[in-house]
């Protein structure tokens, strides 16, 4: 499974998104998912546990605009 697929899959079972909206990489964290601020912490949170990695918070609130931006930022870190 993909980077993007898993985040995708997380982002449904977490119940942040509904299955009923399509989520694409330049899917936009705020406008096209409506995530709020404490939603994006707990999404971190989630990415952390899925694919063990730390996610500095101030990195995360820089760089992540859009859902290909989780996945470059995950695949960055995983990296290391």
């Amino acid at each position: 499974m993909s980077t993007l697929e898993k985040v995708k899959e997380l982002l449904y079972v977490g119940v942040f998104v509904k299955r009923s909206v399509s989520i694409e990489s330049d899917s936009t964290l705020d406008g096209d998912l409506l995530l709020d601020s404490l939603d994006k912490v707990e999404l971190v949170m989630v990415l952390e546990e899925e694919f063990d990695i730390e996610i500095p918070t101030e990195k995360f609130a820089d760089a992540v605009v859009t859902i290909g931006d989780i996945c470059e930022l995950v695949q960055a870190i995983s990296i290391k």
